[in-house]
């Protein structure tokens, strides 16, 4: 079924078919409708690997945990992160000299932000606060020698609050945005495909994406202590080839046009593919378990016909404690 909605991200995937009571079988529509203030206690973990040629597949994962505060301010809801703490296990397994700046840079990179009553992204909370937490984190990555000055500019741009708030927006809209304001009701095991656009930043190229997603099941999920109804949706999204490689390759030559041309050979068989599961509350997308999958494939330096597959896999669950 094609649909035409809110669902505006660049991504989604396919739902998986289970066996359900006869009552599972009514439409679910989804709706925005956080409460008032809501405090969760959020575990994530991030793993990356590498598969470059023939060669062993390279992987790492980074573990936290932090609290996500929410309180409503008007038609607007401001939402905070605080009380970060990396696994201490895997920070006990890197070079002393790298554990402060992952340590800063982890913490950096949770920024507040806003989003409206019907919960659309609006804007990053103090957005020169979060800009100068990340600069004086990553200034000290950049090596010294006649490159340096380049890779600062290059840093300055990638630090603009354009670029920053696009990320913010796009954790925000596969956790809860995309779903928000469907105008119609969700069959379940239903498979649906939207056609969604997304601008890429600082040159404002749209990208075209197709989206497929459905909602797999029903379940029980606790918030409070209350046993509440939930909702399992699946979701994959791949970009128009045509339309990412040219976004992208305007996006290298105003970040690094020193780069541009080189790069444009790896851009031209450059693959994009992102899949989500999650478990939310239909009535109120309160968010219990989240998983996303991005998948890069591009081809190796040298030319040859093998590839280079880097894949990015982040779980977060969430843990609902009475508002302090």
């Amino acid at each position: 079924m094609n649909v035409t909605s809110r669902l505006r991200w660049p991504a989604l995937l396919l739902g998986a078919v289970v066996s359900l009571p006869t009552w599972a079988a009514d439409p679910v529509r989804l709706q925005f409708d956080w409460p008032a203030e809501l405090l969760a206690q959020v575990e994530s973990s991030k793993t990356r690997s590498l598969r470059a040629g023939g060669h062993p597949v390279l992987s790492n994962t980074l573990s936290y945990t932090y609290q996500m505060h929410a309180v409503r301010e008007g038609e607007q809801y401001r939402i905070d992160f605080d009380q970060l703490q990396l696994d201490e296990q895997q920070l006990d397994a890197l070079p002393a000299e790298q554990r402060p700046m992952l340590n800063a840079v982890t913490r950096a990179a949770l920024p507040g932000f806003r989003v409206s009553r019907q919960g659309d992204f609006v804007a990053l909370e103090q957005p020169e606060a979060f800009q100068q937490a990340l600069r004086n984190t990553l200034t000290g990555l950049v090596a010294a020698g006649p490159n340096q000055a380049a890779s600062l500019a290059m840093l300055d741009k990638l630090l603009g609050v354009e670029v920053l708030s696009a990320l913010s927006r796009g954790g925000w809209d596969w956790l809860v945005g995309s779903w928000a304001g469907g105008e119609q009701a969700l069959e379940l095991r239903e498979d649906y495909i939207a056609k969604t656009q997304a601008a890429m930043p600082l040159t404002n190229q749209l990208i075209a994406f197709e989206t497929r997603f459905s909602l797999t099941r029903r379940l029980p999920c606790e918030r409070q202590g209350r046993t509440l109804d939930c909702v399992e949706l699946k979701a994959t999204t791949r970009p128009d080839p045509a339309a990412l490689k040219q976004a992208v390759s305007a996006f290298v030559a105003q970040l690094a046009p020193e780069v541009a041309a080189q790069a444009e050979k790896s851009l031209q068989a450059l693959e994009l593919e992102t899949t989500l599961e999650l478990v939310t509350e239909a009535d109120t997308l309160v968010p219990h378990r989240f998983r996303l999958r991005k998948a890069t494939t591009l081809p190796t330096a040298d030319g040859s016909t093998s590839s280079i597959r880097q894949v990015e896999d982040t779980v977060q669950t969430y843990r609902y404690e009475a508002s302090r």
